[in-house]
């Protein structure tokens, strides 16, 4: 019994020293986007070094800023592949004190959001407590609110509020909001909402008891509550997640917009996914079900564009670059109509999204049944310009990968538009490396922003000559993939 547990511990160890294979550990100084503060700041995380020389976070995450011992703001969390996951607290003691707790999943708000500002002589000044869901407000909500006067720089108000949304985010039912005015005297205020359509709001007059009608609704507060702190507080480390949350909610007109919108792969929150009947991919997927011999041959080139919808169908399928035969195009809309996904989401709904399919056509050397009579002499031209996916040996930037993106991190130019934007992320890009080592057919596979693709573009082309792909012992033409990273500082 004891060898078995022995050895179970064993096993257990071995497991965690493989997966802390490749990890490394940073702790120092750190660039948060926090400037406004002063102090020391500090960081410690473990991260994966990327194929372009950049950073990808995982692990745990420790940031502190330190003005005095008793004077400081510290965020804590967890990474896993770059994205925030699990519970997050960010703590604020430059001043009084402010606490912020929110649980991320993949990056997205999921569980919890809770915020208190506390003063010195411990009341709650300000407070948040709520549910997220996809990035979105479902369920229960309270708090502790101020009114300012920001043209006089005055407190107007303080009070408390409550109130809930339904499933689709949108506020619903009674919300309450009870307000202790700076005379002294007590207002309480009502919202009645369904699904997101406000019916009534209103005030009831301590001095007649009658209903008051009033304009807004208490939702608002809650944006209030937000962009004074929390906003703040969530951009000091804005890694690995969607924009801080600003506190709006979600209303009908929104909602009635996400759903009929087709949305771009870079919008949703979870891109569609597919088991490919079983197959590997979407390849095999149509080797499998094609009544065309070799189809996958006879794509060579093809560019497509389609939606996935909200039901996961493949629809409004369009060719960008169509197969030269019309029976292999409608071949493939066949095939790839019987595919099923499942669909993107974006915030609490499953979307319509952009998706594209293209094909290189590299799975064959020549068609299983020639669609017409080829020459010998064709068929060698055929072997000669075959551009290979896979050799026996890879084509190689002259000293090695390291100094490849050496290169690219030397000559790159961070275009002003996109920097003005904000823009930021990972362009792939796609070339020939040529039996002279050239680079032809440069095009981009993940676009970012056409300046920053444009400016990837132009860093391959300006590369010199590589050392090209061999097989069997003989110069080829291969495809090369690299990643380029744009990161603001």
């Amino acid at each position: 019994m004891k060898r078995f547990l022995f050895c179970i511990a064993m096993l257990f160890c071995m497991c965690m020293t493989m997966n802390a294979q490749g990890l490394k550990t940073y702790s120092g100084v750190y660039r948060a986007n926090a400037h406004f503060l002063f102090g020391t700041q500090k960081a410690t995380y473990t991260y994966k070094n990327a194929e372009d020389g950049t950073r990808i976070y995982e692990g745990n995450f420790a940031y502190s800023c330190t003005s005095r011992p008793n004077l400081y703001t510290k965020v804590t969390g967890h990474f896993h592949d770059d994205c925030k996951e699990g519970l997050w607290t960010y703590t604020d003691k430059s001043s009084e004190t402010k606490t912020l707790k929110i649980n991320f999943k993949e990056g997205y708000r999921n569980g919890i959001y809770e915020y208190t500002y506390t003063t010195s002589k411990g009341t709650i000044k300000e407070s948040l407590k709520a549910t997220m869901k996809n990035g979105v407000m479902v369920g229960p909500v309270s708090g502790h609110a101020v009114q300012y006067d920001y043209q006089d720089g005055i407190v107007m108000g303080q009070g408390v509020f409550s109130g809930q949304t339904d499933e689709d985010g949108l506020a619903d039912g009674t919300w309450k909001l009870t307000m202790k005015l700076g005379d002294g005297s007590t207002r309480v205020f009502y919202n009645k909402w369904e699904h997101g359509v406000i019916k009534e709001n209103y005030y009831i007059d301590d001095t007649t008891g009658d209903k008051e009608n009033i304009n807004g609704g208490i939702p608002s507060v809650i944006v209030d509550v937000v962009r004074n702190t929390p906003y703040q507080m969530e951009k000091m480390i804005d890694r690995g997640s969607d924009k801080p949350w600003q506190g709006v909610l979600l209303d009908k007109k929104e909602v009635d917009e996400i759903k009929t919108k087709v949305m771009d792969s870079d919008e949703v929150y979870q891109l569609p996914k597919s088991d490919y009947g079983g197959c590997a991919n979407d390849e095999e997927f149509i080797q499998a079900k094609s009544t065309i011999p070799n189809i996958l041959y006879k794509l060579n080139g093809t560019k497509a564009i389609c939606v996935i919808d909200e039901q996961g169908n493949v629809t409004d399928f369009e060719f960008t670059q169509a197969p030269k035969n019309p029976a292999v195009a409608k071949e493939l809309e066949r095939c790839l109509k019987l595919l099923k996904y499942k669909p993107a989401i974006y915030k609490l709904f499953t979307v319509k999204c952009k998706w594209n399919f293209w094909y290189d056509g590299n799975k064959s050397l020549l068609p299983e049944e020639p669609e017409e009579q080829i020459s010998n002499v064709e068929a060698e031209k055929k072997v000669e310009d075959k551009v290979f996916d896979v050799v026996e040996q890879y084509p190689s930037f002259p000293g090695g990968e390291g100094a490849m993106f050496s290169y690219i991190s030397n000559n790159l130019q961070y275009p002003e538009k996109a920097k003005e934007k904000g823009v930021q992320g990972r362009v792939f890009v796609k070339f020939i490396v040529e039996k002279d080592g050239s680079i032809s057919n440069v095009e981009v596979n993940r676009s970012v922003d056409p300046d920053l693709d444009n400016e990837v573009i132009r860093i391959i082309k300006s590369m010199p000559k590589w050392n090209p792909a061999k097989q069997k012992g003989t110069e080829v033409r291969a495809y090369y993939y690299v990643p380029v990273a744009f990161r603001l500082k």
